[in-house]
């Protein structure tokens, strides 16, 4: 594990904000009518931090969500083995200065669990915990995502689905 600290954070902050508008933009990815019960954003974030409507937290853990709950990833996301790979920040207040551990499955099918890479950062002007993740989604499908420091743990379902390029 490397520990990441940057005079650019607010660059990479705002790059993944560019990101998620770029690959879903407002009105596209609404699930419809579907089996998979997406978590969709409560706008609570972090003090010190600007409001937004994807932000998704329980006063401890937050992180970012995508529109409507459903990540759509074109060619550049899928892996040669055709799993799909997204990045989520995650930010942390009044937690256990711990590495924040990403686990997932699988909810309306077979698949092997997701993976993750975690790595510690720092945002200028938060006085918290802060982890760039990459999560990887072994398949399309409705997935349950869960991001835990110590006891403290976030948990939100989003759908993944692959788009042509």
């Amino acid at each position: 594990m490397q520990m990441v600290r940057t005079r650019h954070s607010q660059s990479v902050l705002a790059g993944i904000g560019v990101c998620a508008a770029l690959f879903v933009a407002p009105g596209q990815g609404a699930p419809g009518r579907t089996a998979c019960g997406v978590t969709l954003p409560n706008g609570s974030h972090p003090p010190g931090t600007t409001a937004s409507p994807n932000w998704y937290g329980n006063g401890k853990l937050f992180t970012l969500l995508w529109p409507h709950g459903v990540i759509l990833v074109d060619p550049r996301f899928v892996n040669t083995d055709g799993s799909i790979w997204m990045k989520f920040p995650w930010w942390g207040v009044h937690v256990p200065p711990k590495l924040l551990r990403i686990g997932g499955q699988r909810l309306d099918g077979p698949s092997r669990p997701l993976r993750a890479r975690v790595n510690s950062g720092a945002v200028p002007g938060f006085r918290g915990s802060f982890w760039a993740s990459g999560v990887t989604f072994p398949r399309a499908g409705c997935w349950q995502v869960t991001g835990r420091v110590g006891k403290v743990r976030l948990t939100f379902v989003t759908l993944v689905r692959k788009v042509p390029g």
